[in-house]
């Protein structure tokens, strides 16, 4: 028989042990959290047609100038109501995988990507004569890309890399426009 102090013992590893498992799971899951955040700005800024992205935001502009949408926050990620898939979102904005979608009364257009730092872009149903607090860098007129941390002095580099991210961007987008 196992004397008390060796039973403490092996209490103490089994849970030193359970302790190494749970903490390399939360980063191993951070980890892919974060991964997928950059994925989808990724695909936000290098992959996505701005015009037509755009055109989808205005979209549901007229949409909500006419009363078929509510200005209301529409969930695209998550399981809340109302579900922005419950009123056929144009497929652009869907595929850019945004956790919400907000139609603000103005009819101003903001996709929420969420993460962190928390962006995404703002679309404007038409272009604002003065600028507004809903962005950061414009990607064309009237629609903006905004990122909490994309000003923060603390965070130089991820400025440079969001900027890098953009210029990519730009460039597949000028080549799109010449094969048109």
């Amino acid at each position: 028989m196992k004397s008390k102090r060796e039973m403490d013992h092996t209490l103490v590893y089994i849970f030193l042990i359970v302790l190494a498992v749970i903490i390399v799971s939360t980063v191993f899951v951070l980890f892919l959290a974060f991964v997928k955040v950059q994925d989808r700005r990724e695909r936000l800024l290098c992959e996505t047609d701005y015009h037509i992205l755009l055109d989808a935001c205005r979209e549901l502009s007229k949409r909500n100038a006419t009363g078929d949408l509510k200005s209301d926050i529409y969930w695209v990620r998550k399981d809340k109501e109302p579900k922005a898939s419950q009123f056929n979102f144009p497929r652009v904005i869907m595929d850019t995988e945004p956790l919400f979608v907000e139609i603000i009364d103005e009819g101003i257009v903001r996709l929420e990507m969420a993460g962190l730092p928390m962006y995404g872009v703002t679309a404007f149903p038409n272009i604002p004569t003065k600028p507004l607090p809903f962005g950061d860098v414009e990607l064309i007129p009237g629609l903006w890309y905004y990122d909490e941390d994309y000003n923060n002095f603390k965070h130089p580099k991820h400025k440079k890399r969001i900027d890098a991210m953009i210029q990519r961007g730009e460039k597949k987008q000028e080549e799109r426009d010449m094969d048109n």
